[in-house]
Formats: C-alpha cells, structure tokens, sequence
C-alpha cells in the first residue's frame, strides 16, 4: 500500500491533503446514479483533513491569488505562481518558504511546470511563455505576444510535458494548444471545433486531456496523434484538474468549493469537500497536482 499526497491551492491558502492507495472496488457516491463497475483506483473517500501550508497575507509569506502549482520530482519542493504579487513562490513539503523569483520579469504568472533543468510559467497578462533555469533561477528565455499566429497568444494558462518531451501550452482565447519544444521553438498545433477556451492539459501514457470551460466545462481526450476520442461533461467551474496514476481525473470546481474525481471514462465516482470554510473543507480550490511517494 502506497502513499499518494494531492495539493491542492486555493484563492485563500494551500493544502495538503494525504490519500490512501488502496487496489479495491471504486468509490460509491450517492450522486452518482449507476453502479461503476470495479476498477483499481485510490480511496478518495479515505482522504483525510487537509492541512494548510500557507495562510494569505501572512508576514513575510504574503501570497495573494496563488494559481498554478508544479512539484520538483527531485527535491519535492513546491512551486506556485503568487499571481497578483507577479511572482513565484518555492516552498518546501511543510511549507517553509525557501525563496521567490521572477518579479522583474512577470506580470500575471498563471501555469508553472518544473521539467528537468527548467521552470516553465506562462503569464496572462504578457501573453508570453518564460523559462527559467532551475539551478540558479535565472530568467533564459521569453517567447509571445498577443495575437494569433506561431508562438503568439491570448491568455496562454496551463502547461505540460507529452511523452515525447514536446510542451503543450493551453493558448486560451485562440481556441487551441501550442506545442512547443522545450526550448519555446515552435511544433504544431491542437484544435478542435469542439474545444473552446482550453485552459489546462495533462497526459497519460497513451491520451492527452484538455480541460476547457467555455458555455458547457469539458475535458476534451485526444490519441497522442491527436485524434479526438471523447468528451467528459465535468460543469462547475473548473480551470484546473490533474490525472492519477490510472488516468483518472481530479478537477477543482471553484464555485463549488469542491473537488470531483471522474473515472478516464468520465464517470463521476466521488466528491470531496463541501461548501464550508470550517478546518478540513475548501475555499475556492484553483490549483492542484498529485504527487507520488
């Protein structure tokens, strides 16, 4: 039995919350209304209360409007776009804050993503992708602008790694995906008529997922060719969600104060949290990304 950790952050404060691994018959929720058949999945409903990391507004911690979130894999520690401070925030497993970079250089930070040698954060505001290089923090590269050709955007938000190391980069109000190379050179790109403001991606082995929330709030699945496979009615108001290790999928409904796990089929299986601001439930949950241990 293994441990998993999902963090999670929100308008007012980061929490950590610690999930069971247990191979056992799916979660039975009441809202779901036909039976789901077993699968091995984590026990959601085991999750148990979060602990908060960082509160707003506090002394030297000050974090306002925190987005995106991207965990090291070497270190572990934790890194967020503290958006309205226009800078990016390091912090360790329990929260301790190691140092923050990227003031001169950002405007709205919104996605972040540690691969490798870079850190990786796309700015709302700038319509730009920046790169910066993880051993010394040092800003190495700015590609974009807005408009709506090769390596331009409008309100670029969420970023991720495909199995081929290319970047895919969720270009929200030109309706599509960029992929760029690891050095923000430009590849190709994702469309499809039925994907409007795509606002986050994730892959699996095999299937890329992009969540959009634009009229009816959907994860749009596509082959790593990018042939469109399915649609997954999530609703509520969701820009962000991460996959598990079986490709099944977190989304945080802002709204709501909520997060929902679907299976990759798109069957809803669990809800966690309610609307409540007592310890142990959510404030406006945004930004989240599982980690394995």
């Amino acid at each position: 039995m293994a441990t998993r950790f999902l963090q999670l952050f929100g308008l007012l404060k980061p929490i950590k919350l610690s999930v069971r691994h247990e191979e056992s018959t799916a979660c039975q929720a009441e809202m779901v209304e036909n039976e789901i058949p077993p699968i091995p999945v984590p026990n959601y409903a085991a999750l148990k209360l979060p602990t908060v990391i960082v509160k707003r507004n506090r002394s030297s911690y000050r974090v306002l409007n925190l987005r995106g979130i991207s965990v090291d894999s070497t270190t572990e520690d934790i890194y967020v776009t503290d958006m309205e401070n226009m800078r990016i925030q390091m912090l360790s497993q329990t929260g301790e804050r190691i140092r923050h970079f990227g003031y001169a250089h950002l405007k709205n930070p919104w996605g972040i993503l540690v691969h490798q040698d870079n850190v990786y954060v796309t700015d709302v505001i700038l319509h730009a992708i920046i790169r910066f290089r993880l051993t010394d923090l040092k800003m190495m590269k700015r590609v974009g602008k807005k408009g709506s050709g090769r390596e331009e955007f409008n309100r670029p938000r969420q970023l991720a790694i495909a199995p081929n190391l290319q970047l895919y980069v969720t270009d929200q109000h030109n309706h599509r995906v960029q992929i760029l190379t690891t050095d923000l050179e430009f590849k190709d790109t994702l469309k499809h008529q039925t994907m409007t403001e795509p606002c986050d991606v994730k892959f699996s082995t095999s299937e890329i997922f992009v969540l959009s929330y634009k009229d009816k709030p959907s994860i749009h699945v596509f082959t790593l060719e990018g042939e469109k496979s399915r649609s997954i009615v999530t609703r509520g108001y969701s820009m962000f969600f991460c996959l598990d290790r079986h490709s099944n999928i977190l989304t945080s409904d802002y709204f709501g104060r909520y997060i929902k796990v679907f299976s990759p089929q798109g069957q809803l299986m669990h809800q966690i949290g309610q609307r409540e601001e007592e310890a142990g439930e959510l404030i406006y949950p945004f930004g989240m990304a599982i980690q394995d241990n």
